[in-house]
């Protein structure tokens, strides 16, 4: 599988999520997949390397902090991302777009869908569904309500990390739970990066051939 990663957070960038994101590409790299991540550039970080058999591709944009951004961060982030992109996707194509996060990657990654039929898939860690972290998320997710569900309706599939987070996107999709699944990203004794790498694999190979038989692909 060829596929392009996109998380505006990834190490040395962000948290938990940025760990998670470059455990699953490194262990996708690990069992022979082509894998390019799309990132955001930090100081004393190169704009294009070779991490663990990944593509890193890092776009500056106006991130100040490594471990935390804001809403206009992430829309210059977006901005870049979607420049760069336009170029990007006439020379290279890809089986299959994983995003991370609804926004800001995920609408990344529906534009690119309806510019150049790339497919997606969207990863979600905690806050960018509605009804997660809701003490702390209300207003976010009352302004990008619709937005969020738009890209989420339009993914292949939605991946959560807890059953709480299950429950809470089939609410907010109504009716698509075969649109969502259940991975656990949490990489300890118990689920290691090879065995979560490999569920991803199975089920992106089952997204790929699904894709390709209905024509809704960059690669045939």
């Amino acid at each position: 599988m060829k596929l392009l990663v996109l998380n505006y957070e990834y190490p040395p960038i962000g948290g938990q999520a940025g760990a998670i994101s470059k455990n699953i590409a490194d262990g996708l790299a690990v069992r022979g997949h082509d894998i390019t991540v799309l990132t955001t550039y930090y100081d004393g970080t190169e704009a294009t390397s070779v991490e663990n058999g990944v593509r890193v591709i890092r776009l500056k944009s106006k991130r100040k902090d490594a471990r935390q951004s804001n809403i206009r961060e992430m829309i210059s982030w977006m901005i870049m991302a979607r420049k760069f992109l336009k170029k990007h996707l006439h020379t290279e194509k890809y089986d299959l777009c994983v995003a991370n996060f609804a926004l800001p990657c995920g609408e990344i990654a529906y534009s690119m869908r309806e510019m150049y039929h790339l497919p997606y898939t969207i990863i979600s860690h905690g806050p960018d569904i509605p009804w997660n972290n809701p003490k702390q998320m209300m207003w976010y997710h009352a302004a990008c309500y619709h937005w969020i569900r738009k890209i989420c309706m339009q993914a292949e599939r939605n991946y959560v990390c807890s059953d709480e987070m299950l429950s809470n996107i089939n609410a907010f999709l109504g009716g698509t739970k075969n649109k969502n699944k259940l991975i656990h990203n949490n990489f300890d004794s118990e689920h290691n990066c090879s065995d979560i790498a490999k569920e991803y694999e199975e089920d992106f190979e089952r997204i790929i051939e699904r894709a390709r038989i209905s024509g809704r692909t960059q690669i045939f």
